[in-house]
């Protein structure tokens, strides 16, 4: 196993050589079609994708294996005859591929395939995923179309199987360049339009993509941070928006650092379906455990209230609130969009340079959701 990243690397290499339609010469019209059906980039349907890859990759370098037995052990750890361990090498193989190569935002998970997939691990017990295998739970992919492409590779000499993974792999790289395209096209743009703040968090409410709620958090929040604080700068840009931030000991979902790069003001991002409530107390006091340099905390939300009335009027908040800032020196500050946007009008702050920062940062993000781009092109035309 020594060598499979080398030999990935140059199987890449090959794809990114090749068209699709070069590809596709290669495979027969049957197990073609096939392919063609899978929905690359819709949800539910990308984490299967990690393994399809490594079942192709895998067939390939070993084609006496049966791809199809992709579990080493059972629900009771019994060894299964014949079986392999296909989370492991996804994630020891497939994944570093995928994400060194930007192929992953619309096409696969960058992350475990199986992680994603927990009606495919369900079949475990099975020992071996057959075309006609039962599902045992809804998915939101389509399993039968899976089950026969993983046993159309498993029928694959070596050779047969390459051209499986070549296909798979020139399919990420066209949604890729694809991406890389619209995103150059948006970094050309002027955004000279007369777009109101209000127009803007119109648009937002018809979007469900955490990264760009970040994104947009990040243009709002500038111009009224840097009109009182003047030697700040923004950090944590570049870093993805999970619920593990807050163990990677970082001061926010992104920060503003002083020119020394400590960090004095965190912020909290929260898409349009959540608001900010009792749950994030812990997390603060995470923050700035880890963080002792940060003087205030921003916790925003894209819905329209910030703090629902119910915990405004719980005792234990204000009591919460109050101890983090008299106990810790840190000071809570909970705003939603709308509130944001009010202060910017307050300090006349110039709507288009927000428009202009917002499709500045969402040009250069990798991690959009497709259809996140595809109507932030259409609003900003």
């Amino acid at each position: 196993m020594k060598n499979i990243p080398e030999k990935l690397d140059e199987a890449f290499a090959d794809a990114e050589s090749k068209s699709l339609a070069q590809i596709e010469r290669n495979i027969p019209d049957a197990q073609l079609s096939s392919l063609r059906s899978w929905s690359f980039g819709s949800y539910g349907w990308t984490s299967p994708v990690n393994l399809l890859i490594t079942a192709a990759w895998y067939k390939w370098r070993f084609p006496e294996q049966d791809v199809c037995k992709i579990w080493a052990n059972d629900h009771s750890k019994k060894k299964i005859d014949g079986g392999f361990a296909i989370r492991s090498n996804d994630e020891r193989y497939t994944v570093p591929l995928v994400t060194k190569t930007r192929i992953t935002n619309g096409f696969c998970s960058p992350n475990s395939g199986m992680q994603g997939s927990r009606a495919i691990e369900k079949m475990r017990g099975q020992g071996r995923i057959d075309r006609n295998s039962p599902i045992e739970q809804a998915v939101s992919f389509d399993m039968s179309l899976f089950q026969n492409i993983i046993n159309d590779i498993d029928d694959c000499s070596s050779e047969e199987a390459y051209q499986y993974l070549l296909y798979l792999l020139r399919v990420g790289i066209d949604i890729r360049d694809e991406r890389i395209k619209k995103n150059s096209n948006l970094s050309k743009k002027t955004n000279e339009k007369d777009i109101s703040l209000h127009v803007l968090l119109a648009f937002c409410e018809g979007i469900s993509d955490p990264q760009f709620v970040k994104l947009l958090a990040i243009a709002f929040l500038e111009p009224l941070v840097f009109h009182f604080y003047k030697d700040l700068h923004t950090s944590g840009i570049e870093g993805s928006k999970t619920a593990a931030d807050t163990q990677s000991k970082s001061p926010g979902d992104f920060w503003f650092s002083d020119l020394s790069k400590q960090p004095l003001i965190g912020v909290e991002a929260k898409d349009k379906s959540k608001n900010i409530g009792f749950e994030i107390i812990g997390a603060i006091e995470n923050r700035k455990e880890n963080n002792p340099t940060l003087t205030t905390y921003l916790a925003v939300t894209a819905s329209k209230i910030a703090v629902r009335e119910s915990v405004l009027k719980d005792k234990f908040w204000l009591q919460n609130i109050t101890r983090i800032r008299d106990d810790l020196n840190l000071n809570i500050i909970t705003m939603s969009f709308l509130d944001i946007c009010s202060l910017l009008t307050f300090i006349k702050a110039d709507h288009a340079a927000v428009l202009s920062r917002a499709n500045e940062l969402i040009s250069k993000m990798d991690d959009l959701k497709k259809d996140t781009i595809d109507k932030w092109i259409e609003f900003i035309d």
